[in-house]
């Protein structure tokens, strides 16, 4: 109770805060919980006033439902029957709330003793049920379709990751093969150039040592 004065006070010095919905609305819960109904009302409709000002549609329709059980607490069934039905055709108000404030619908009109309206919304109850569960099944299916779908793409993508590796593990075999291959040319063309070179030196000093004799023979 000590935090929501503290931050009551500190509301006040912002008079057109957005935040002051939220605030009644845990004003009120706490209220409702020490079972001071009248005053856990006050504090929702004050927040509802609140919320209206600011525009917050999902403030009023949060603030309806722990409204709700406050009626409920007190058995003002007219009030929650009136509640409930403006909330459940709110825009604002999400399909899975929808399917509970109509198995609470429900429930109120059975206290109202009208049971042809109890048994209406209790079949809404149940075709709500039965939608959501066929949503969420068809949700399940597609988030399996996706996760497979992302499997597979997971294995092309290391499937062409493997062979853009291969591609340059084998342009890299091939560079290597080519430079040995040049490598090896070169020095059979200069073992080559070696011999001839040793060779016909040889063969200059061969010449050189017939014409060396044949002047020694002429002199």
């Amino acid at each position: 109770n000590s935090l929501l004065i503290k931050v009551g006070n500190k509301l006040k010095e912002y008079p057109s805060s957005n935040m002051y919905s939220a605030y009644y609305y845990s004003k009120g819960l706490y209220e409702h919980k020490k079972g001071r109904y009248e005053e856990a009302l006050k504090s929702y409709n004050l927040g509802i006033s609140k919320a209206l000002k600011s525009n917050d549609g999902f403030g009023i329709v949060r603030i309806n439902f722990v409204k709700f059980n406050t009626l409920k607490q007190l058995k003002r069934y007219e009030e929650a029957k009136r509640l409930l039905i403006t909330t459940i055709n709110d825009k604002n108000t999400h399909i899975i709330d929808k399917k509970n404030y109509t198995k609470e619908l429900s429930w109120v009109f059975k206290q109202l003793n009208d049971l042809p309206h109890a048994l209406q919304y209790s079949e809404r109850y149940i075709e709500l049920s039965d939608s959501l569960n066929t949503d969420s099944y068809e949700k399940e299916i597609a988030t399996l379709e996706a996760k497979y779908k992302s499997a597979e793409n997971s294995k092309k993508i290391n499937l062409l990751e493997i062979q853009k590796q291969k591609a340059l593990l084998d342009s890299e075999r091939n560079y290597r093969y080519f430079i040995l291959l040049i490598s090896s040319l070169v020095i059979l063309i200069i073992v080559l150039l070696f011999v001839w070179r040793d060779s016909n030196n040889k063969a200059k000093l061969a010449k050189q040592k017939e014409i060396n004799y044949n002047q020694s023979l002429d002199a």
